[in-house]
C-alpha cells in the first residue's frame, strides 16, 4: 500500500515507530527523536520510497532501525540528524548494531 507522511513531528520518538515493509510511500518534512520518518526495531524493507526534508533530533535523518535494512529503488535528500555535543550519526539511515543492503538508489544532500 502506497502511503505518504508529511510534516508529523513527535517529540522523542518518531512519526511511524514499527512497520516492517514500505513501498510507494512518501514521507516528507517530518521530524522525531531518532528516526525522523521512521524509527523501527527488527528487519525493515523499504522499495520504490521517497524521504525527503526529514529530520532527527538524534540519529537518522530519515530511518533509525534496530533491525537488518533492506533499500531499493528509492530516494532519501535533505534529511538531517543532529545531536547536542557535536554528535551526528545517519542524515538519512542510522543503523544502530545491525547492517543495510541498499540497492539502485539515490542518497542526495543528507
Amino acid at each position: 500500500m502506497a502511503c505518504s507522511f508529511r510534516s508529523c513531528s513527535v517529540g522523542s520518538g518518531s512519526p511511524v515507530s514499527t512497520w516492517p515493509e514500505i513501498s510507494g510511500s512518501t514521507f516528507s518534512g517530518n521530524q522525531g527523536g531518532n528516526g525522523g520518518a521512521m524509527f523501527t526495531n527488527g528487519p525493515l524493507t523499504v522499495t520504490g520510497s521517497t524521504f525527503t526534508d526529514n529530520s532527527a533530533q538524534l540519529f537518522g535523518g530519515a530511518i533509525y532501525n534496530t533491525g537488518v535494512v533492506t533499500v531499493s529503488g528509492s530516494t532519501f535528500s535533505d534529511n538531517a540528524a543532529s545531536t547536542a555535543g557535536g554528535l551526528t550519526g545517519g542524515g538519512a539511515i542510522y543503523a544502530q548494531n545491525s547492517s543495510v543492503t541498499v540497492s539502485g538508489s539515490t542518497f542526495a544532500g543528507n
